[in-house]
């Protein structure tokens, strides 16, 4: 279960960990590769985030945190993703087929935000 399911109940501080975790670490990696990316003239950043970022799927939050036999049920899919598929879309976005795709997402859901819309 979601201890924040209301963000009412959430702390600043738990507020504070959630964006440290999840911006501050994107923004720090960027800028630690950037750098090396900028002497060599080319190199890619592929962040993965959660699909809350299209679509804020109504009691999850800031990120759902619940039995994941449940939440795969509500999968098109009917299964839980897998590292590797996940692995493999940055592995594309980060090649040289991927040269000409530049700031876009692609989401790696299963059809989950395809569920919850307005």
């Amino acid at each position: 279960m979601n201890v924040f399911a209301d963000p009412l109940q959430m702390t600043p501080e738990q507020w504070q960990r959630c964006f440290a975790v999840d911006l501050d670490g994107a923004w720090h990696t960027s800028c630690a590769a950037l750098p090396g990316m900028l002497a060599q003239g080319a190199g890619s950043i592929v962040n993965i985030a959660s699909v809350h970022g299209h679509k804020i799927i109504p009691g999850c939050f800031p990120y759902p945190v619940a039995e994941q036999a449940r939440q795969a049920a509500l999968l098109p899919v009917k299964r839980p993703g897998q590292p590797e598929e996940v692995a493999y879309t940055a592995l594309f976005l980060a090649s040289d087929e991927a040269r000409f795709i530049t700031a876009t997402d692609i989401l790696i859901d299963g059809g989950r935000s395809q569920l919850h819309h307005d």
